[in-house]
């Protein structure tokens, strides 16, 4: 899936708001196939394993908002989550944790914004754009999508070079002669080193974790198929730093990366050498678009840092459906509450923070 298709059909998105919606507390396998066969561009979000992971991991039913035509044929179809968060207030969203979700739709029948509110029993939040001249949905931009287009190179030696010379040609081959290896994972116990990696990780961001058993969880949700990949990079056989790529149609997506915090690992380039091997797995097995994820306009680093893999820059909105006279909410990421919460993570004991802060993350998302 090209994730810059969910701009393109924007004004398609926003006519089939216009639909008579549906609604469906559980989705499915019906429903779900359905969705497969009449929109080739869906991406591994609108799909019954990552909802199943989201239950799995959080305990979310994922919902549907959808609609058939005249013969009966699904022409819209939009998964949610209704939740409460931090506020203590029910929202809706398309979805929680899953950075591109677009309304999938096609051709153009009637709804009004009141019955998705009265469906939702809330505001919803769309991850990706709707132009509307409607009161009642509103689009702010406020993230950045990073794309690489893996299809434009003809070999892997043009796909290491169109990327930046000092941050990362030099550390991947900083890291080849010092010895770091790189090997694919496929057991629990990787895993959950990878989970350990990840809490080692957040605290240094001072951010919450997710909770225990995230990263097998996700690796069972997808058992049966090849979409999950977990690269580990290791300093003298220890495990030092890991990336997971989840795989879809023809769409690599970088979707967790963590590393222990030791300085000298750091400067031998394990994180470029174990995001390298990923990277080289997605080319080398056909896939067309590397998805590096979104990335918050308040922290241009992690951007610029995804930039330098030979990313293009592609911007991210996300669409609200409103109440009338309310506005999308402003996330503050700079703010006095942010920047204490953030302190305060950083300064938690390790086992304080596992048990605490995967309850944040759950509420904040």
């Amino acid at each position: 899936m090209d994730v810059r298709h969910g701009r393109e059909h924007g004004e398609e998105a926003r006519k089939a708001f216009e639909k008579v919606i549906e609604h469906s507390h559980r989705i499915s396998q019906e429903l779900y196939n359905e969705v497969y066969t009449s929109f080739p561009e869906h991406s591994v979000y609108h799909g019954e394993q990552w909802h199943n992971f989201l239950k799995d991991a959080f305990g979310w039913s994922v919902q549907a908002l959808f609609s058939r035509d005249a013969q009966g044929q699904l022409e819209l179809f939009l998964p949610y989550v209704s939740k409460r968060g931090i506020s203590g207030k029910r929202k809706a969203s398309s979805l929680p944790l899953s950075h591109h979700v677009p309304l999938l739709a096609k051709g153009n029948v009637n709804v009004d914004s009141e019955k998705i509110l009265s469906l939702c029993g809330s505001s919803l939040e769309i991850k990706g754009e709707m132009q509307s001249g409607s009161k009642a949905i509103k689009s702010v931009t406020t993230n950045d999508l990073a794309i690489l287009d893996l299809s434009s190179f003809q070999d892997e030696s043009q796909l290491l070079k169109a990327m930046h010379k000092s941050s990362i040609q030099r550390k991947i081959s900083k890291a080849k002669r010092e010895g770091v290896e790189v090997s694919e994972e496929s057991d629990d116990a990787a895993f959950e080193v990878f989970y350990d990696m990840e809490v080692e990780t957040r605290i240094r961001q001072g951010s919450p974790i997710y909770p225990a058993r995230f990263f097998t969880r996700l690796k069972k949700a997808f058992a049966s198929g090849d979409n999950v990949k977990l690269f580990m990079a290791r300093v003298d056989g220890k495990p030092a730093a890991g990336i997971i790529f989840l795989f879809h149609q023809d769409t690599a997506i970088y979707a967790y990366g963590g590393s222990y915090s030791n300085p000298d690992w750091f400067k031998l380039g394990v994180n470029q050498a174990a995001m390298w091997e990923a990277v080289r797995y997605s080319f080398a097995n056909g896939y067309k678009t590397l998805d590096f994820g979104t990335s918050p306009r308040s922290q241009p680093t992690l951007l610029d840092y995804k930039l330098k893999w030979g990313a293009e820059k592609v911007p991210l909105a996300t669409s609200f459906v409103l109440p009338e006279g309310v506005e999308p909410p402003v996330i503050n990421r700079d703010g006095l509450a942010a920047k204490l919460i953030s302190n305060g993570i950083k300064k938690m004991p390790k086992p304080l923070f596992k048990q605490l802060t995967p309850t944040l993350l759950k509420l904040a998302v």
